[in-house]
Parts: structure tokens; sequence; C-alpha cells
């Protein structure tokens, strides 16, 4: 009588571990790349004033520019009839981004996390601290740390 190398509850008992291993490892990359052509929904800014770390939380609801990060990590953004060229990287969620763009006094350049990337939204975050513009009007200036997250939707 021969036997079986592998008796049909190991077979399945490995296959079950190899489907669990594949699934999880999809898992950790969920992240889409955050190429293709993004059209501006709005920015917030949450402020951490220096000393007493009050907060100073700003929405900025009407900015609508076109971005575009294209495969040759070339960056674009279309404002009011100007277009800024730049480049781009991504990591993972890290996404850096090397442009002379402006919105709002908030610099675009830098290091950020990319919080969402999908089919239809784009949400970058990143902390910045510095020398800040009092908004509430004044030349007052104000020390401290914003988060700033850029909020996007995919256009064709």
């Amino acid at each position: 009588m021969k036997q079986d190398i592998l008796p049909s509850g190991r077979i399945l008992f490995y296959f079950l571990l190899l489907l669990v291993a594949g699934i999880s490892s999809c898992r950790d990359n969920d992240m889409k790349s955050v190429e293709g052509s993004w059209q501006g929904t709005g920015i917030t800014s949450d402020l951490k004033v220096t000393p007493g770390a009050t907060s100073n939380f700003v929405s900025v609801p009407h900015f609508k520019s076109i971005v575009k990060f294209k495969k040759d990590n070339v960056l674009t953004v279309e404002d009011g009839g100007i277009t800024t060229s730049g480049t781009w990287s991504q990591d993972g969620e890290r996404l850096s981004i090397a442009i002379n763009f402006t919105y709002n006094n908030i610099n675009l350049a830098g290091g950020y996390t990319v919080l969402e990337s999908n089919n239809s939204v784009l949400r970058i975050h990143t902390e910045r601290g510095g020398i800040f513009t009092n908004r509430n009007g004044g030349n007052n200036l104000t020390s401290g740390t914003a988060g700033i997250t850029w909020s996007f939707k995919r256009i064709p």
C-alpha cells in the first residue's frame, strides 16, 4: 500500500498558511502611488503656538489648483493660469516634493505623509515649525508648529 507524502490535512494547513501570508502582504502595499492628475479640494492647517501650545485651526476650502504627478517624477501645478514645475518622489507613504509654489502663504515644497491615496482621493500631511503671520490681521508674527493637510480629487 502506497502512503501519501503529505496527508490531505497537512496540504490544507499549508495552503491556508500561504493564503493568510499573501493577504497580509497585500495590506502592506495598499498605499497607491500619487501619480496622476489631481484638483485641490481644500487645505487645513492647525497651528500650535509656542509658548502655551494654543491651537489655531485654519481651513482653506477654495484651494482648486491642478497638481499633476507625472511618471518621470515631474510635478506641475496649474493655478490662476500659471504653471509651475518641480519634482516629486514617493516611497510607500512618504512623499517628497521639490517645487517653488506657495498657496495662501503655505509652501507646497517639503516632505509629506500620504494619509490617503486611491482612485478618487489624495490627502497628504506635513508638520512644519517656524514663524507664521497672524491670520487675524496686523503684522504680528507667531512661532509654533503647523500641521498642514492638502486634499485633492482625481481628475482625468
